[in-house]
């Protein structure tokens, strides 16, 4: 029977492994492999629910303990819906979540209570208030200031880009 336990697609229990190998028939039977379709693949991460949440707990202990945390977000669509992919990343740790929200909630979900000495992000007001100093991230402080020097004709963006520019030439 194609898929039959024991003998289907492999998923490593390895983030930076790359499986090379995707055998088109069981090795043990002959029988052919199912097609990769939805449904497997989602069967496959179902199976492998445990190994991921157990990696996942490993990685929201690092990021909890992290004295410095970055972090952005980003819209994605899931089944039709609008949702976030929230990126927190720490020396030793990389999370991503995906909610269906966009609000400071979800980083107090993510670092229950932990406050980091440090905190990068843009300026949205959901990434504010979660540590003990903030940093803003230069690319998105530069987006801003490009954006507003193409919509404004007040001096402001162009003395902001010009300080740019000189603080950060190479």
């Amino acid at each position: 029977m194609p898929g039959h336990k024991g003998h289907s697609r492999a998923l490593s229990e390895h983030p930076d492994q790359t499986i090379t190998h995707r055998p088109a028939a069981c090795a043990k039977c002959g029988q052919p492999f199912a097609a990769d379709t939805q449904g497997g693949l989602g069967n496959l991460l179902r199976r492998s629910k445990p190994a991921l949440d157990a990696g996942k707990a490993l990685i929201l202990q690092q990021v909890r303990q992290a004295k410095a945390v970055a972090s952005d977000e980003t819209g994605v669509w899931i089944e039709g819906v609008n949702a976030l992919h929230w990126v927190f990343r720490t020396p030793n740790a990389i999370l991503h979540e995906a909610p269906f929200s966009r609000g400071a909630q979800v980083v107090c979900d993510v670092m229950a209570g932990h406050r980091p000495t440090f905190w990068t992000s843009y300026r949205y007001s959901a990434q504010q208030g979660h540590d003990e100093r903030h940093l803003t991230c230069l690319a998105h402080l530069a987006r801003d200031i490009a954006y507003a020097l193409e919509v404004s004709d007040d001096l402001a963006p162009f003395w902001l880009n010009y300080w740019m520019d000189n603080v950060f030439a190479f």
